[in-house]
């Protein structure tokens, strides 16, 4: 019988539930024989794809953030520091508490950033976000780093369902399931490697992450014409299941620049996270409403093994 979705289960505890039972594309086909979806299509990746190199204006960002001012004024410093965007970023968040709304209200953004109080309608907030003049559009949570410069230049050509800033030949790690992974041998250039995600493990084999993942906004709009999702969870499960959509194969650096840090959690879904007290949302909310932020320069990257990673924050009073 195919493996269903529980009830308030995230995508990873599905993807821990099924690790090791099923090939993806033979879990797929049991699926599409309930539910008339299309098997995955594989393909043999390319010596070296072809493809015009992506202009950064061309390339929208969308922010999901639940109480964490801190994080996501890391992050938004990390992603204008270091992200191959030059397009809108909108950050769409939600505060439980006025002390929580307070610290929203001290996040650093730029000129072309705008924060977007969550509404009651989580799905029309999304669709409205995602910038139709954008050629290519890439998701991020509030807890990702954007640790470093992509080496070379990014391309996404047709027969490619995304480009990973989150994966590289370093990720050995996947910390969702809480194992070791394969790496794709196949490597297109010096700088970027390309593999048949429907054919891989672990990470390499999500190709629908709201992780740094960058997608043809086209090819987003399509899939989530129909989907319901209520929070970021459901929006990145609805994509999962709708990975038919898109095509087999996956584009990286040979280095990740994007590293998710774990540190605490906001959902009600149960995904992984650290356990520190005192890196809990309050504490950390805490921290950023008495001036403190974190020190991108004086925390450790140097070890990045998974696409997401527990790594000690570094705080600062400086103002940047």
């Amino acid at each position: 019988m195919p493996m269903r979705r529980r009830p308030h289960e995230s995508p990873a505890e599905l993807l821990r539930r099924i690790a090791g039972r099923l090939p993806v594309a033979a879990g797929q086909a049991r699926l599409a024989a309930r539910r008339h979806v299309p098997p995955l299509k594989r393909a043999r990746p390319t010596a070296r794809p072809q493809g015009e190199v992506l202009n950064p204006g061309d390339i929208s960002c969308i922010v999901f953030s639940k109480d964490r001012a801190l994080q996501l004024d890391a992050c938004l410093h990390s992603i204008e520091r270091n992200a191959p965007y030059g397009g809108s970023t909108v950050v769409i968040y939600l505060a439980t508490n006025p002390e929580f709304s307070r610290a929203y209200e001290l996040v650093a953004i730029s000129e072309r950033t705008r924060l977007l109080p969550q509404s009651a309608d989580f799905r029309r907030d999304v669709l409205e976000a995602v910038d139709t003049a954008a050629r290519y559009t890439v998701f991020h949570t509030d807890d990702d780093f954007c640790f470093r410069r992509p080496a070379g230049h990014l391309i996404l050509p047709h027969g490619f369902a995304c480009f990973s800033l989150r994966l590289g030949e370093n990720t050995k790690y996947c910390y969702p399931l809480d194992r070791e992974q394969r790496v794709p041998s196949a490597a297109a250039s010096d700088s970027i490697m390309e593999w048949d995600w429907t054919r891989a493990d672990g990470d390499f084999a999500y190709p629908m992450s709201v992780n740094g993942h960058i997608f043809e906004t086209d090819l987003l709009r399509r899939m989530l014409r129909r989907a319901s999702f209520s929070n970021p969870n459901e929006l990145e499960y609805e994509l999962h299941v709708r990975r038919y959509m898109a095509p087999p194969l996956m584009l990286a650096s040979r280095e990740s620049c994007v590293v998710s840090v774990p540190a605490n959690a906001v959902s009600t879904t149960a995904n992984r996270s650290g356990e520190d007290p005192s890196y809990s949302p309050e504490t950390l909310n805490a921290r950023f409403l008495g001036g403190q932020r974190i020190d991108l320069d004086a925390m450790d990257f140097s070890g990045i093994r998974g696409a997401h990673q527990e790594i000690p924050f570094v705080f600062t009073s400086d103002a940047r």
